[in-house]
């Protein structure tokens, strides 16, 4: 029996509609792939999977719980499983060591799972499609500005009308976002401007995107802008593959 990978998104909207669409770019030749939605946020789900004791239960046992198609048949043939969640620093009950613990515990995709996190949420992903993303003033935003509701709003405002769909993303649109956000998240962890080593990129943890946005950017009431769904894709394949889908070194 073939093993599948399990995609557990945030919400039921905006992240299917974008998988869809990167799915045949990035993923169409690797295991197949199921997802499913979690529909809340990153800290109802820190509830929800806490123990009394401070552990935390098994994901796949919540989630099989409101998904009827996480059949036990189905969880058995889970080979590894990718979480894509918002930061959403203005929920009332973020707390810096709650998202430290998440990612302590799903930090490996064939354990327990791991987790990717966009920074403020997964339209990210759009704000990089921007002329002048990676111009200083376009790198961060306020964290009041950082809510759903602005933080959308922001960004259709800011992108070319074509790319309010996901279904206008082909490969040359995302692989200006996957160069942006390679050369944001360097500058974002090590200062660096530019880098196009994958080796490198591949290397970046979880952990250290967030001690850096907390550190350097969160204590002065900014976010900087990151989509994690480049870097998951990144961490995915190979860096033989990546680097040719991007069609680096050519």
């Amino acid at each position: 029996m073939s093993k599948n990978i399990l995609f557990i998104f945030e919400g039921e909207k905006t992240e299917p509609k974008l998988y869809n669409q990167l799915k045949n770019i990035f993923l169409a030749d690797d295991n197949p792939i199921i997802h499913t939605s979690y529909k809340a946020n990153i800290y109802d789900l820190y509830e929800k999977l806490t123990t009394d004791d401070g552990e935390f239960f098994n994901i796949l046992d919540i989630l099989a719980e409101t998904d009827p198609s996480l059949t036990e048949v189905v969880i058995k043939v889970i080979s590894q499983t990718y979480l894509f969640f918002d930061y959403d620093p203005n929920d009332h009950r973020y707390e810096k060591s709650k998202v430290d613990e998440m990612l302590n515990f799903f930090n490996d995709e064939v354990e327990n799972g791991k987790l990717f996190i966009s920074y403020p949420m997964v339209e990210a992903f759009k704000h990089a499609t921007i002329k002048d993303f990676l111009l200083e003033e376009h790198r961060c935003i306020d964290k009041a500005s950082a809510t759903s509701r602005k933080y959308k709003k922001i960004v259709n405002n800011i992108i070319e009308k074509d790319y309010t769909y996901f279904s206008a993303y082909n490969k040359d649109v995302c692989k200006d976002i996957f160069l942006k956000t390679f050369e944001q998240v360097s500058w974002i962890t090590d200062n660096t401007n530019s880098s196009l080593d994958i080796n490198k990129i591949k290397k970046i943890t979880q952990e250290q995107i967030h001690e850096s946005e907390y550190n350097k950017f969160l204590l002065k009431d900014k976010i900087a802008i990151l989509s994690c769904i480049p870097l998951m894709i990144t961490d995915y394949l190979e860096v033989e593959k990546i680097e040719s889908l991007l069609l680096l070194g050519n």
